[in-house]
């Protein structure tokens, strides 16, 4: 489970680490634009909102096989939800 405080965003590599991932896995998902961090100093940062985008998106594609265009807008829908 992700325990974060809502108002500390983390670099690419804190937010793999949190997630529990390589960098590179996380580093695709921004590359393909299945998420989108803001960017700030030429580092993504990622908020608790698009940690669990990630999450979601890498367990779907890890058990599913789900592929990249699938992913894409299955984020945006999340992203675009309420609460």
């Amino acid at each position: 489970m992700i325990y974060i405080m809502q108002s500390s965003p983390l670099k690419l590599k804190q937010a793999s680490a949190v997630l529990g991932v390589a960098p590179k896995d996380l580093q695709n998902l921004v590359q393909f634009k299945v998420l989108r961090p803001a960017r700030r100093d030429n580092f993504y940062w990622f908020d608790y909102r698009l940690l669990l985008e990630a999450k979601i998106a890498l367990y779907l594609k890890e058990s599913l096989g789900t592929s990249t265009e699938v992913l894409v807008r299955f984020t945006r829908a999340l992203s675009n939800l309420e609460g």
